[in-house]
C-alpha cells in the first residue's frame, strides 16, 4: 500500500515523497508524455555515465518512481548560508562548477548542446560534499552561459532579493563557473541580466 508522505512543490507535475512497503520513492506524475519521454531518456543517460541523478526504479505509464535521495535542497542551503552570512561557500562553489563540468560533458554526449534549462535552486540536493541533479524535462538546446546567468540571477531574486550577501555570492559564482568550465564571462552577465528582466515581468516588479 502506497502512503503519500510529503508533496512537493512542482508547477508542472505532480510529485510527491511516498511510502511503498517501508521503503521511500519519489513518484513524479507527468502532465504531458513528451516530458515524460525526455526525462526518462535524460535520467537513464546519465545514470549509465554514473553521475549523481535519480535511479529510475519503475515507470507506469506517465509516472516514474524514483529512489529518494536524502540531503537538503540547495534553496534551503543557499537560504542558510545567507542566515549565517556565511562568507565560506568558495569551497561548495568550486565543487559546484565541478559537477557541473561533468554534467555538460554528459548532457552534450547525450545530445549535442544540450543544456538545463531549468536553474531553479531547488533542483539540486546537497549531501555533505555531494551533489545531485533531480530535474531534467526541461532540458534544451542552448549556450551554457545562459543556464550559468539564469543561475546567478535567482541567486539575486530569491527572497529577500538583491541584498549585499546575494550580490557577492552570485559575483562569486559567476567569477568561479566561468574559470572552472572556459565560460565567457561577459555572456554570463548578458544572460543574468535578461533573465532578470524576465523575473521582473514575470513577477511585475
Amino acid at each position: 500500500m502506497m502512503k503519500i508522505i510529503k508533496i512537493f512543490k512542482s508547477k508542472k507535475h505532480n510529485v510527491c515523497k511516498v511510502s511503498i512497503e517501508e521503503n521511500i520513492y519519489v513518484l513524479k506524475e507527468y502532465s504531458n508524455k513528451h516530458s515524460f519521454i525526455k526525462e526518462y531518456d535524460i535520467l537513464n543517460f546519465l545514470a549509465s555515465k554514473h553521475l549523481n541523478v535519480p535511479e529510475i526504479l519503475a515507470n507506469d505509464g506517465n509516472q516514474l518512481y524514483l529512489d529518494y535521495i536524502k540531503g537538503m535542497n540547495f534553496l534551503d542551503y543557499f537560504t542558510e548560508l545567507e542566515i549565517r552570512l556565511s562568507e565560506g561557500y568558495e569551497d561548495f562553489l568550486n565543487r559546484f562548477a565541478d559537477f557541473h563540468r561533468v554534467l555538460y560533458q554528459a548532457l552534450r554526449e547525450y545530445k549535442k548542446d544540450t543544456i538545463l534549462g531549468d536553474m531553479n535552486f531547488r533542483n539540486y540536493i546537497i549531501m555533505g560534499k555531494r551533489i545531485s541533479r533531480i530535474d531534467f524535462e526541461d532540458c534544451t538546446v542552448g549556450a551554457i552561459e545562459t543556464d550559468i546567468g539564469k543561475m546567478a540571477a535567482f541567486a539575486l531574486t530569491y527572497d529577500p532579493s538583491f541584498t549585499i550577501w546575494k550580490k557577492k555570492f552570485s559575483r562569486k559564482l559567476t567569477d568561479i563557473f566561468s574559470d572552472k568550465l572556459n565560460l565567457s564571462k561577459e555572456k554570463i552577465i548578458t544572460a543574468m541580466e535578461k533573465e532578470l528582466d524576465d523575473i521582473r515581468i514575470r513577477r511585475k516588479w
